[in-house]
């Protein structure tokens, strides 16, 4: 992947043209589309009212002390901190539970239930890889007691998305349909970490945290022996259920060696990957949509991996990006299964949408 491009002013003014006709085009192949992948960034989140990169630590509080989201995304913080580190994850924890999912979340659930419900071609070649899955133990306690349902296979949509709200489970997306490759903020594992063992936020709990501090104070010395009473989370500071040792989310942060993921998600995503392959590859009619929104310059993960798929697929798949600021391949040669839409997530699949509803009535 080369670097993000800004387009330039002819570049703008080619893509405000072709808005309209790209958002057909993006509604034709999704139309045509056997298989369909669905990576997003924090931009995919901010039409719910969520904050991006840029904005996240845009407060008083943190200007006043000169501290940017990489300051206070860092596990250092919780050694150093944990007022300010229980503080900003705290915060983000109670504001994640408060916004509700946008309508992105509907066009999308609709799309996989018309057209990417498995059938019985896709869950026979999914037999081919579950191993991926079978052959791997989930570390979240919820979990322990549940063996592998062979049956269990995803349709034939997927979601890989960096943001850590949590939104496609709360939208009612199913655990084997979506990977979150930086974790999400309703669970959580021991700081040190003493194990491997995740564990979620309890429903009711939310964090006190003073709005005009940011700081999210606990008086440590009453916890006692209680600390896996409510999953650890009896206080501002939640504990470990296995150690009583300081709890963390289960989220990648800058500079991180102590972050635990898991297990199951990344297993899913690679016997997807490798089943949507393997169709793809006997059988030349069939195609794969790739539709990313939301994917910025500061994290590119998700622009890497929408690529890295795009190129491994070949003519058979095309890449919709939707982006009000990047919206081009991150090469200087754009390709011709691209189509760049610069706008808005939610505007843009709504358009999308319209014209994928005149498509399916026309038939």
């Amino acid at each position: 992947m080369g670097n993000v491009i800004t387009p330039d002013e002819d570049q703008t003014q080619l893509l405000n043209e072709s808005y309209y006709d790209n958002c057909l085009k993006a509604a034709e192949a999704i139309h045509q589309a056997d298989y369909f992948l669905f990576t997003c960034g924090a931009g995919f989140s901010a039409d719910s009212g969520l904050p991006t990169y840029q904005d996240i630590a845009n407060v008083k509080a943190y200007n006043d002390q000169d501290l940017e989201y990489h300051h206070l995304c860092a596990p250092t913080v919780l050694l150093e901190d944990p007022d300010l580190f229980y503080g900003f994850w705290g915060d983000s924890l109670n504001a994640y539970r408060t916004a509700q999912p946008h309508e992105g979340y509907q066009i999308l659930t609709k799309w996989k239930n018309e057209q990417f419900l498995k059938d019985l071609e896709f869950e026979q070649c999914w037999g081919l890889y579950d191993h991926f899955i079978s052959s791997t133990e989930s570390n979240l306690v919820e979990d322990q007691d549940i063996s592998y349902d062979p049956n269990s296979a995803p349709g034939k949509f997927f979601v890989v998305s960096s943001n850590v709200d949590a939104h496609f489970h709360t939208a009612g997306f199913n655990r084997n349909e979506v990977e979150e490759i930086h974790g999400n903020i309703e669970m959580w594992h021991c700081s040190r970490p003493c194990g491997n063992k995740l564990w979620r936020v309890p429903a009711e709990f939310r964090f006190e945290v003073n709005k005009d501090t940011m700081l999210a104070e606990a008086d440590d010395s009453s916890v006692g022996d209680n600390f896996a009473e409510n999953n650890g989370f009896i206080n501002n500071h939640p504990r470990c259920i296995e150690c009583g040792c300081l709890a963390r989310p289960s989220i990648l942060m800058f500079y991180d060696t102590s972050y635990i993921e898991y297990t199951i998600p990344d297993k899913y995503r690679k016997a997807w990957k490798e089943t949507v392959k393997h169709l793809i590859m006997n059988d030349q009619s069939k195609k794969l949509v790739i539709m990313e929104i939301g994917a910025g310059d500061l994290i590119t993960t998700i622009r890497g991996k929408s690529e890295r798929w795009f190129n491994s697929f070949g003519n058979q798949c095309t890449l919709i990006r939707i982006n009000p600021d990047f919206p081009l391949f991150d090469d200087d040669n754009q390709p011709d299964q691209f189509i760049p839409l610069k706008g808005y997530g939610l505007d843009t699949l709504r358009k999308i949408d319209e014209h994928l509803s005149k498509l399916k009535e026309s038939i």
